[in-house]
């Protein structure tokens, strides 16, 4: 064997890679985000639907993040149209 083989020989180890399997943490915002844009696209067809719906996302939301924050931001919008701030 040569100076070169034995380098090559020394090289070859075997390398494990961990990966971490985030789809079962994604899914839930994955849930929430098609909750969101559901009753975004129904706001202006059924605004009181929407209105349920986005409540739907907060009450859903184990954390507070960004999905809440915008269905609470999008039902004030909501509210505000239909003139019912004591809401």
């Amino acid at each position: 064997m040569s100076d070169d083989d034995d380098f090559m020989l020394e090289d070859e180890e075997e390398y494990d890679f961990e990966y971490e399997d985030d789809d079962e943490q994604d899914e839930p915002d994955v849930d929430l985000e098609n909750k969101y844009y559901n009753a975004k696209a129904r706001k202006e067809d059924d605004p009181e639907e929407a209105l349920l719906e986005f409540q739907s996302v907060v009450d859903t939301e184990e954390e507070e993040g960004d999905w809440g924050f915008k269905a609470l931001k999008q039902m004030i919008k909501v509210s505000f149209q239909l003139n019912k701030l004591d809401d």
